[in-house]
């Protein structure tokens, strides 16, 4: 093992601590660590060796020896070594030092490119005590290091070694460390043409990582209502892309009843909003997966409630959004064959406009589904929906010597009127999503919710149980 009075570090590494990471070389800053009085013998010396995959985000934290322990070895653990490879530019490597009952007076990294020495970084507390915090007995304190692949085209495999030593009060130093091995896999940049429209967005082509953190859909704040009009964006959209007036629930005016839909997925009219799903035409977790991650929720939030692109949100039939879920093209393609032109070039667009990637499975399932563009076509993004031809509409006219009449002709979607159930349901009564969606669309479009399984106003009841959107 090498100790060393001074530091050296690659120009594309940073060492940084706690959840503010620093931006330049050589650099560590540090909280103060956590202390918590107490006394303990220190007359030996002990080493560990420990590994972890487990993605956390980790704080000055105390750690105590236990009763009865001669000496308390340090620890550093590393707590976001990746499962998988890695595929984005910059990942912060995290790591946890744990002083145990003697100061830690050196931290050590070094990494290992494709078998070769990269970067050796040493910090002893004699020469580098201003530039970093080192904890002192009974203390730990939190790390990060930079793995930076800013416009590198090659893969690469890593091993990585934190290693600290800590001096005991009898002078004993103690050694211990911990490794992490990964791999970064470059994206890729498709060079597919797009058929009839070859200057078309060409999507970065990255597998999903492993190591990006878990999507939550809490995270997605989505159905808000920004002007304050009691509308939220669910029965905006209703109203922006009816085909007739809609009707109200009630006298408030919040809530869209009916009007006249055509669901693109399904190649159908619909006459009731009870029928119909606002479907994020790239789910908000194929989003999050892309890239979305490593937005902010004030980000999330405007992805997730946008009006500025009429093919972002699409009122669609319930069950066509549900068998849909969060899948991309190369898992779930509309019934509708006629729109799966469309439908590839929107998708294309709409994760350009966001900056976010594609899978090549994903892509090669888009470049399958513009091969079904008729001859001659020519994708216009800005032309209102539908963008099909629709189908027309049973129609009955009457006509005069003087006057012509049309009338349009439609379906009555509601035999009866079911008598108010009251608040007589809890989500636990039912097993699935899809369940207690039927029984909530069932009686919503009259009572309201009535036993009050929309918690958040979205129409969507009971979103904790399977198979929810």
């Amino acid at each position: 093992m090498l100790i060393s009075c001074s530091t050296t570090s690659s120009s594309e590494s940073t060492i940084t601590s706690s959840s503010e990471f620093t931006t330049t070389s050589e650099t560590i800053t540090t909280s103060e660590p956590t202390t918590t009085s107490s006394t303990k013998p220190t007359t030996t010396s002990s080493s560990e060796s420990t590994t972890t995959s487990e993605s956390t985000t980790t704080s000055t934290t105390t750690t105590l020896a236990d009763e009865g322990s001669e000496v308390d070895p340090p620890k550093v653990l590393i707590t976001n070594c990746p499962i998988g490879d890695i595929s984005i530019d910059i990942y912060e490597l995290e790591w946890t030092a744990e002083a145990g009952s003697g100061d830690i007076i050196h931290i050590g990294i070094l990494v290992e490119k494709n078998d070769g020495n990269f970067t050796r970084v040493f910090f002893t507390k004699e020469n580098n005590a201003e530039l970093i915090t080192f904890p002192t007995a009974y203390t730990s304190g939190t790390y990060s290091y930079q793995i930076d692949n800013t416009d590198s085209n090659e893969a690469a495999n890593y091993t990585i070694e934190i290693n600290i030593i800590s001096e005991q009060q009898n002078g004993d130093q103690v050694f211990t460390y911990d490794l992490c091995f990964t791999n970064y896999t470059p994206p890729i940049t498709s060079t597919t043409s797009i058929q009839s429209d070859p200057g078309y967005p060409q999507l970065v082509i990255k597998e999903i990582s492993t190591s990006i953190s878990t999507y939550e859909r809490d995270d997605w704040s989505h159905w808000s209502d920004e002007d304050g009009d009691c509308q939220n964006v669910r029965h905006e959209v209703l109203q922006d892309e009816t085909f007739e007036v809609v009707t109200f629930t009630n006298s408030s005016g919040c809530y869209v009843n009916t009007g006249k839909w055509y669901g693109v997925y399904t190649a159908t009219y619909y006459y009731s909003a009870s029928d119909l799903d606002v479907d994020h035409f790239v789910p908000l977790k194929n989003a999050h997966d892309s890239g979305g991650h490593e937005w902010s929720l004030s980000k999330k939030k405007e992805y997730a409630n946008y009006l500025g692109d009429s093919d972002h949100l699409l009122a669609v039939q319930s069950g066509a959004n549900r068998s849909k879920g969060a899948l991309g093209p190369e898992d779930w393609k509309p019934d509708n064959t006629e729109y799966w032109c469309e439908y590839a070039y929107d998708w294309i667009r709409i994760k350009s406009f966001w900056n976010l990637s594609a899978t090549q499975r994903e892509w090669d399932a888009l470049s399958e589904m513009i091969s079904t563009c008729p001859e001659g076509y020519t994708y216009n993004d800005a032309t209102p929906e539908p963008l099909l031809t629709i189908p027309t509409t049973t129609t009955t006219t009457t006509t005069t010597t003087t006057t012509t009449t049309t009338t349009t002709t439609i379906p009555n979607t509601s035999t009866t009127i079911p008598i108010n159930p009251g608040n007589t349901k809890n989500c636990s009564d039912f097993e699935t999503y899809l369940e207690a969606k039927n029984w909530f669309d069932t009686y919503y479009p009259y009572y309201g919710d009535v036993a009050g399984l929309d918690g958040d106003g979205d129409q969507e009841p009971c979103e904790s149980l399977p198979g929810a959107p």
